[in-house]
């Protein structure tokens, strides 16, 4: 209903976890932070979520912070797979996974699904080891109050990979797939780009940026340059 969204599953476990077949009814639409958090406390701990839609997406009401579909914790430590989800255009990033600022050091595998305009990025990652593949993202919406839309961010971390993605990408935004320059390794392979002429570049690799790794890209449509480094 209107007025409504404040989170919905916030799941922080020690060693095992587990969630799956979700559905959440409606767009959130309050400055929250997002309907659903997951994280691993444990370094050894391991955990799957599936199988979860977010598809109606979130509203843009607070100056960007109206919400991102869902979010790994900062104090994520183990291992978590978040497989087959559905994120609809949030206004703080679809999947954002990346850890921010903090001193934890998870991994997490993003495997399957579908992403739709979403802020910021579609998926965010960083930690060592972390990963998307087979992955679609769908970007052809301009959405009022979103200031920056792309695919994917790679913020941080070693042994990054991203393989067997599909980007389809029409609206006038900068790049698919940014490689910031937090970001001491990364793989990018077998992706698949469907750009439009508003697109500037496939991938662009922000100085500072360590080595990247670019094999089996395949960009059509009228993109600056496949790969740029900034």
């Amino acid at each position: 209903g209107d007025d409504t969204g404040g989170r919905v599953f916030e799941l922080q476990a020690g060693d095992s976890l587990y969630a799956g077949d979700i559905t959440v009814d409606g767009k959130h639409d309050t400055p929250s932070k997002g309907p659903m958090l997951v994280g691993l406390q444990s370094g050894g701990g391991e955990g799957l979520v599936e199988n979860v839609d977010l598809s109606d997406g979130g509203e843009e009401v607070s100056g960007g912070r109206g919400g991102t579909g869902l979010l790994v914790s900062n104090y994520h430590e183990g291992t978590v797979t978040l497989r087959n989800i559905e994120v609809g255009p949030f206004p703080d990033n679809g999947i954002y996974c990346s850890q921010g600022d903090s001193s934890a050091d998870g991994t997490v595998h993003v495997e399957g699904g579908r992403v739709e305009n979403a802020n910021v990025a579609g998926v965010r990652l960083g930690g060592d080891g972390s990963s998307i593949e087979g992955t679609t993202f769908v970007y052809d919406e301009d959405i009022d109050g979103f200031g920056g839309q792309r695919p994917i961010r790679l913020d941080g971390g070693s042994g990054l990979e991203v393989s067997d993605v599909t980007i389809e990408m029409s609206i006038d935004q900068t790049e698919a797939i940014r490689v910031m320059s937090g970001v001491e390794s990364a793989s990018i392979h077998d992706v698949e780009m469907d750009l439009s002429s508003a697109v500037r570049d496939g991938v662009s690799i922000t100085g500072g940026a360590g080595s990247v790794e670019t094999d089996d890209l395949s960009v059509s449509g009228n993109g600056r340059y496949p790969v740029f480094e900034y």
